[in-house]
This record gives C-alpha cells, structure tokens and sequence, in this order.
C-alpha cells in the first residue's frame, strides 16, 4: 500500500509542477498533434500515463539458447546505440554466468549509406577518416576491434532492409530495432511481426524523433486480434506492434516552423541545414540511443513494464505508459470499455464471439484492422 502511495503522489506532483509552469502534455506535443492527424490516441495516452495508478503486467521474452539483435539505421541514432548493444553482446558471450543452458547473443547492423562529410558535422558517431565507407561495415569493424568479437557475434550488411536478413537469421529470439526514419522502411520492419507464430520470435522496437523529441515504441503483435486475452495471466507475453499503436510513425512529422518542403529531411540534413527551425538538437539521438538501449537490456535480463516512452529534450521531459488494460485501449484508440479484451479467457473470448458476433461488426473490424496495418 506505502509503494501504492508513493507512486500516485509522485505522479500527482508531477502532474501539478508541469501544470504550474503551464506546460502540460497536450502543448509539449502540440506539433505532433497538428501535423500528425493520426496522434490524438498517443495523446490520450501521454496524459493517461500521468495518472494510471494501476499495478503494470510485467512483459517477458522467453528467450532461446541464441539472441539476435538487429539494428537497422546506423545513422543519428543508430550509430549511438549500436556501441551500446556491441558491449551487450560481449559481455553477455563472455561475462554472464549462464546456469540452466548456454546461451548466446550476437549483433548484425543493417544500412546502405555511406559515411558523408555532412553526417561528421551532424555528431553522427563518425570521424572524418571514416568518410566514403558503409556506416554499417564501419561500426562492425570498430567495434569487432575494440572487443576482440568474431563474426559470428557482430556482422554487418551494406544493403537496404528487407524481411529476409530477419527469416533467415539464426536465431531463436530476435530483438528488431528500428532507427530509421523513412515509411518504407519501418513498413517493412513492421511486416516482419507476421511471422511469428504462436510464440512471439521477433519483437520490434522501434525509435523515432524530431528535433528535439522522441518516441519509443515496442510490440511483437501484428494484429488487435491477437491481443485478446494478452494480460489475463499475471505476466505478458504479447504487446501490439507499433504499427498498430502508433500509425503516426510511419508518417514524417513536420516540425514546428519548418517548410512541408524540407520535412523530408534526414538527421544529418536537419544538423546542418541552416533554415531556422530545421537545427536537430545536439543531444537527442544519444538520449534516444540511450532509451532503446534500456528497453533491450531489461528484456534480456528480466522485464519490463512499460510499451511506450515519449521524451522531450525543450523541458527535459521523459515518460512513459505502463502495461495496463486502460492504457492499451487507450494508446490504440479504443473506448474505455475494449480494456477488457486484453483480460479475456478463451472460454470468455469464445462465448462472447458466440453471442455478439455481427457481420457488420466483422467487416467494420476488418476495416479497422486493414487501415491500422502498413
């Protein structure tokens, strides 16, 4: 009860200073909201998550003797947090007592860029020597070095992504995390979550961010379907896709004061393009790099129990949602009362799909789920 406390008055009082200096959720992400017709759900969310006292399922994989980490984008953010993971997986081979089975981890990068002279002066994680080589061989190497790692444990690929690197990788459970910043490209990473099965093999993380605010989102489940009956034991083990529960990233954002014209931009171009407005912070791809590298590390080594995390780096400003019935309606633009799906049975979700099922209600379901899919 004193834990219960504790937490509802430090969300309170939270909740009340960012008031006070009247810079509330809804203004801290306005942009996002005015440009992203998409996002009212994610603010629902925001403004939920600062007030959600209930106690949060812990979300567990179960993990096999490998683990595969792909990284795809070594750019702004990728190039951060790839240094991160490659420790990860070193000291995970070398250094982790592993009691029941040996297990193992290893690390593939995935770009097709180049090293340019733009990405140095971005503060990507390049020196100017490295100019003119893959990003994603240069980090390989770097890090194959300081490590003395072989390369069954870091590799890299020089080519745009595709879901065969995923299906053929060898691996029993595979951690995607996405630091790209195309449509395309997280559509395809987001496809990659139909292939798992009854149990979830892949599980897709994936970062996105602005001049100086991001989001994180984490899921293993392509459909809402899916989901039923998802947080009826006392640990989860399926969270929807971030496809389903945020379509917003895969839509460029336009910031605040920038041109439609030049929202397009990559992080390099945002460091050094001179229009007012366009400057990318000097800091938030290595405080997103930072945030996804959280969300590995508590997988791998225990759990979690949040699916979303949004930052702001103008008020120095981090939260996130907590894995709860409410908050997944919520975050996926449901009513109130659809939380009691994610707790349902299979004898509940059985009978009720006896009793209530509709064809209208199927097709306008079918609809929903076909718009929310990439």
């Amino acid at each position: 009860m004193n834990v219960f406390l504790r937490g509802l008055f430090m969300r309170l009082f939270w909740l009340f200073s960012r008031l006070r200096q009247g810079r509330g959720v809804e203004s801290q992400f306005s942009a996002l909201e005015a440009e992203v017709p998409s996002s009212p759900p994610l603010l629902d969310a925001m403004a939920f998550a600062l007030t959600d006292v209930q106690d949060p399922w812990p979300f567990v994989i179960p993990l096999g003797q490998r683990i595969g980490i792909i990284v795809v984008g070594a750019g702004g953010t990728g190039s951060w947090l790839i240094p991160h993971l490659a420790r990860l997986v070193y000291e995970f081979n070398r250094k982790e007592e592993h009691i029941v089975e040996k297990r193992s981890a290893s690390l593939l990068i995935v770009d097709h860029d180049i090293v340019e002279e733009k990405n140095v002066k971005a503060r990507q994680n390049f020196c100017p020597p490295e100019i003119g080589y893959p990003k994603a061989q240069v980090l390989s190497n770097r890090m194959a070095l300081a490590f003395a790692m072989n390369r069954e444990e870091i590799s890299a690929r020089v080519a745009s992504f595709d879901t065969s690197m995923v299906r053929q990788y060898p691996a029993d459970s595979i951690f995607l995390v996405g630091c790209v910043d195309t449509v395309s490209a997280r559509s395809e990473l987001a496809r990659c979550l139909t292939f798992n099965s009854s149990r979830a093999r892949i599980t897709y993380i994936d970062g996105g961010n602005g001049s100086d605010w991001g989001q994180i989102f984490i899921g293993n489940t392509a459909t809402v379907d899916e989901l039923k009956g998802c947080l009826r034991d006392p640990i989860c083990a399926r969270l929807p896709s971030p496809a389903l529960l945020a379509p917003s990233m895969f839509v460029v954002p336009k910031e605040e004061k920038v041109e439609a014209t030049t929202v397009k931009l990559s992080c390099g171009d945002l460091m050094v393009d001179s229009q007012e407005g366009n400057r990318q912070s000097r800091t938030i791809n290595n405080h997103m790099a930072s945030l996804m590298y959280a969300y590995v590390e508590r997988l791998i080594y225990g759990s979690i129990t949040t699916f979303a995390t949004w930052t702001n780096l103008a008020p120095i400003d981090t939260h996130s949602s907590c894995i709860t019935p409410q908050a997944l309606a919520i975050a996926l633009g449901k009513e109130a009362s659809f939380a009691s799906f994610f707790t349902l049975s299979p004898d509940e979700a059985d009978d009720e799909d006896d009793e209530d099922s509709d064809p209208d209600d199927d097709e306008i379901l079918a609809a929903e789920l076909e718009e929310a899919l990439p």
